[in-house]
């Protein structure tokens, strides 16, 4: 049951995740389209300026985001990309988003004023 459990929980937490950077975001300048998130990757093409890309998803606290629209569909560099109604920049936007999962309660930490105490192992000595 435990495992099912935790299962279920691990799973809501990761759809979370990537639904978190689920948005819209346009070029400003030409950028370099990758097949994969990283500078050493072979470059697919060039996105022209003024492209509106979905992103899907974005690695390394929105240094490279996975990008699919107008027939292009690979990875750019999150700082080229700025999502579209703010302005802000898609790795700065990124980076805001991981500080806020960082900054936010633990399971146990949220947990624990319903319990009173943290879980303790099973051979731990008596207090």
């Amino acid at each position: 049951m435990f495992k099912v459990l935790f299962l279920a929980m691990a799973l809501a937490a990761a759809s979370t995740l990537v639904e978190a950077a689920d948005y819209v975001a346009s070029t400003r300048t030409a950028a370099i389209l990758r097949a994969a998130p990283m500078l050493a990757s072979a470059q697919l093409g060039i996105v022209p300026a003024g492209t509106s890309l979905q992103v899907i998803a974005c690695f390394d606290e929105g240094t490279y985001c996975k990008v699919e629209g107008e027939g292009i569909a690979g990875f750019v560099a999150g700082q080229l990309l700025f999502v579209e109604g703010t302005g802000e920049s898609v790795d700065a936007a990124e980076r805001a988003r991981w500080e806020a999962i960082r900054a936010a309660p633990t399971y146990w930490e949220a947990t624990l004023g319903k319990f009173g105490s943290k879980p303790v192992a099973k051979d731990a000595p008596a207090p």
